[in-house]
Order: structure tokens, then sequence, then C-alpha cells
């Protein structure tokens, strides 16, 4: 199939939106999880390792987020797709192009935490970054679940169980 990338001004069949929706849905759902699984590690003792580890995976799940977002909202992406088919779906888009937004802001909010653990005492770092994930990895979750509900609505197709 073409890379919309490449090529944008070429129509994209529903079944390649849909594919690279899958796709990006996994990833998603891989690197939340991954951040929840660091961040849920203990640090007793190598606090240093964990700090580490725990920005990585913010890092990788903030490449993710960006990715999804870059390819959800791009004219070849499914977002566009969906309007096109069913303009009655457009507040549905919209919600889920304002989670994106929140979702930026909560990873931009804790990428700032993990710099803050280098100059204050760690056990605040650590309830603050462990409260601000669990925040994210929810958002996440939500947002996924909407947008199956959307794609679900919009094709008669279901993507919830795919991860």
């Amino acid at each position: 199939m073409m890379n919309p990338a490449i090529s944008p001004e070429v129509p994209l069949s529903p079944s390649y939106v849909l594919d690279a929706a899958v796709s990006r849905r996994g990833e998603l759902h891989s690197s939340a999880n991954h951040l929840a699984q660091m961040l849920s590690a203990s640090h007793l003792g190598r606090e240093d390792l964990w700090l580490r580890e725990s920005n990585h995976a913010l890092r990788l799940l903030r490449q993710d987020i960006e990715e999804h977002i870059s390819t959800t909202e791009s004219a070849a992406g499914i977002h566009h797709e969906i309007i096109s088919l069913e303009p009655r779906l457009a507040s549905t888009v919209a919600r889920l192009t304002t989670d994106h937004e929140v979702l930026l802001d909560r990873t931009a909010t804790m990428a700032v935490l993990f710099i803050t653990a280098l100059t204050t005492p760690m056990d605040i770092c650590v309830a603050a970054l462990r409260d601000e994930g669990k925040v994210v990895v929810d958002l996440l979750t939500r947002h996924r679940q909407r947008g199956a509900d959307l794609v679900y609505e919009a094709y008669a197709f279901d993507i919830g169980g795919r991860d």
C-alpha cells in the first residue's frame, strides 16, 4: 500500500487507515504498560536506575503519542477519513483531538518532574511521578476506548481486542 508520507494526495483505502490505527493502538498500549511497570517498580536503593528507566519509558510513550497524533490528525489519517465518511462524528473526533492535547500536556508535566527529581527529595518525586503516570495511563486507556468506539461507529469494525 502507498505510504501517506510519500504521496498524501493519493486517497487511501479504509483498510490502510484502519491497519495504521490498529498498529498504532498496539504500540500505545505497549508503551503505556511499560511506563506503568517502570513507575511501579521499587526505587529503594536504586534511585538513579529507577529514574533513568522510568524516564526512558516516558520518552518512548511520548514518542508513540506524538506518532499517533501525527498519523490520526494528518490529511491522510483516520480522523479526516471518518469525518469525510460520517460528518456526524466530527464532535467525537474533536474530543479525541482534545485528548491528544491533554496527553501531551501531562507527559510534559512528567518530563519536568524527572528534571525536578535531580534537586528534590526522591520520595516526593517518586510519589508525584507515580501519581502523574497513573493519570496519563488512565487518560490513554480512556482515549483508546473512545477511539475504538469511534472506529466501530464509523466502520462497524471492532479494533478493541487486538492488544
